[in-house]
């Protein structure tokens, strides 16, 4: 049990209506038992222009009647070209907070307002620091500047929905989408007077959709809400000068930041913005006709791991089939690839062929076959026994198999962990200890690419996993999910992963595992594989390596009809 007392955080809020995500954020700090709000500072000063209605807007701008019009269509085409369907839920609904927030005291501010930023006046600074708070998190008012920063041990928290390093401003997700960047990332940190470029306590990155602006704001803001939570509880088990410290010391040396302060474009700038992204939406279409994409494996024997790619050899697979995230085992002195194999977008199952040193590939065998989608069969030997952990996530289970006859009869063993959407799921012996590895999605039609959390057991048969205390350990969807067993090479360890932006797939790195305890995790990247050596290739996501053989699977795009050849295509 918990014996320390609650850390005591103040919240600055606009209004008691809050967006859907930060009232999910809310409730978790108010039901945790290491944070609550013991203070409530609401925004006196009139509502911001993005928030007003179109009334008050045309109220407000008489003189620019002509502006807004052409900027109400712009919106509309905005609409239609940028902003597709939602695959979450949104992120900004509206939310009444009164009943939450019943009873925590609170005050109403009237900051001093400069052209961007908001000062509190003194009596107000007074009156939130007598609250002796802990925390201040930053939900509502523009800028802050002056001493409202220094109100709380641990300063004022605020989330910067985009990559700091790389777009500064907003709006959130706006120009990630507009211009097509392959991520959209998030950070959460401590306020300074220097904006946007303040002590980061987190990041994230997810993938963009580079065809819906809600979509992709969406999934930043439900990614994000975590970051609070999770960052409350390491400064209630630390304290906040250890805390700081140790954000100060994975914050490192400067950066420097070159590119523009981001805005909302002007009527000019975001015409030409939407025409380039119905361009780019057109020659998407019209190559989908034209083209499609199939996975293969690819191969190369030697005793070392081989590392140059264009020198693989590749497996065509038979007809439509796509043969995907390979795993290599040595048998009786020959080698078995174990492998995905479905058709189209039909449910995959997994298969396996031998491979012979001369080159000699047997006929497919169906290794397991059941009425959900399997994909990614991670197989191990353990006391002269083979196990296979196959992702399964449409089931909700991280599930083990035991093999009864090698290499194409497999019996269920037992479920690892349940009620779970969790992907590619990978274990490793480690220090006396068994270590998965997975992906998992924490939000109902949210990818299972972003988010690498770690878990460890004295036996992989286990159902009683312990998860990691820095879980995720790994937050960025170029990096997070698993591409195959961890390697020992050297005497070094090496967790290959997936790059999946700017789409799923689309390569893989190396990182060399340099810290794997029970209280610490770390990882760097080494190197990165993308789709370069040849043309027709387009993605590449899964390595496996036994002495001997290395496999690998690569998507290549095919001609859908054969007289496109002729035009050079």
């Amino acid at each position: 049990m918990n014996t320390k007392p609650k850390l005591r955080v103040g919240i600055l809020i606009n209004r008691l209506e809050v967006q859907a995500w930060v009232y999910q954020m809310l409730e978790l700090i108010q039901a945790s038992d290491y944070a609550a709000i013991e203070l409530v500072v609401i925004n006196a000063s009139p509502v911001p222009e993005s928030n007003r209605t179109l009334r008050e807007k045309l109220q407000n701008n008489a003189g620019r009647i002509g502006y807004l019009a052409v900027r109400s269509l712009l919106d509309r085409l905005h609409d239609i070209i940028a902003d597709g369907t939602n695959a979450v839920d949104a992120a900004d609904a509206r939310v009444d907070a009164s009943a939450l927030l019943a009873g925590i005291p609170s005050i109403t501010v009237n900051p001093e307002q400069t052209r961007f930023s908001d000062y509190f006046p003194d009596e107000d600074v007074a009156s939130i620091r007598s609250a002796d708070l802990d925390v201040i998190i930053r939900i509502g008012f523009r800028i802050l500047r002056g001493d409202i920063l220094h109100c709380a041990r641990a300063g004022v928290w605020s989330f910067h929905h985009g990559d700091n390093r790389v777009n500064r401003g907003g709006p959130a997700g706006f120009w990630e989408v507009m211009e097509s960047w392959p991520v959209t990332g998030s950070v959460l940190q401590v306020l300074s007077e220097d904006m946007d470029n303040g002590l980061v306590l987190e990041r994230t990155w997810t993938r963009t959709n580079i065809n819906g602006i809600s979509d992709t704001r969406s999934k930043v803001l439900w990614k994000s809400l975590a970051f609070i939570p999770r960052n409350l509880r390491r400064l209630h088990q630390l304290g906040a000068n250890d805390f700081l410290r140790n954000a100060a010391l994975e914050n490192g040396a400067p950066e420097l930041y070159s590119a523009p302060l981001y805005k909302q474009p002007e009527n000019g700038r975001f015409f030409w913005l939407l025409c380039r992204k119905a361009l780019e939406k057109l020659l998407k279409g019209m190559a989908s006709r034209f083209y499609t994409e199939q996975w293969q494996l690819l191969y190369q024997f030697g005793s070392e791991l081989s590392t140059t790619i264009y020198r693989f050899k590749a497996i065509d697979s038979p007809g439509r089939r796509n043969w995907a995230d390979p795993t290599v085992i040595t048998h009786a002195a020959e080698f078995y690839i174990f492998f995905e194999d479905f058709i189209g977008d039909g449910p995959g199952h997994l298969s396996v062929i031998k491979l012979n040193p001369n080159g000699e590939i047997s006929e497919p065998e169906t290794v397991l076959k059941t009425d959900h989608h399997l994909s990614y069969p991670f197989i191990f030997r353990h006391e002269d026994e083979y196990y296979m952990v196959p992702e399964s996530m449409a089931t909700g289970n991280i599930s083990l198999y035991r093999c009864t006859k090698f290499p194409d009869q497999w019996e269920f063993h037992s479920h690892l962990m349940q009620d779970i959407v969790a992907s590619d799921s990978t274990l490793h012996f480690h220090n006396g200890k068994w270590w998965l590895f997975t992906c998992i999605a924490q939000r109902e039609h949210f990818s299972a690419s972003d988010e690498l959390y770690l878990f460890y057991a004295d036996d992989f048969r286990s159902a009683e996993w312990t998860p990691h205390p820095l879980n995720p350990i790994v937050s960025d969807v170029r990096s997070a999910r698993p591409a195959g067993r961890v390697l020992q090479l050297m005497g070094k360890l090496y967790r290959p992963s997936q790059i999946s932006a700017p789409s799923y797939g689309y390569g893989l790195n190396l990182n060399e595992i340099l810290v794997m305890n029970e209280t610490e995790y770390h990882e760097v990247r080494v190197s990165s594989a993308t789709p370069d050596w040849q043309r027709d290739v387009v993605g590449l996501h899964t390595l496996s390596y036994e002495p001997g053989l290395t496999v690998i699977d690569a998507r290549f795009r095919k001609r859908k009809w054969s007289w496109l050849r002729y035009l050079g295509f």
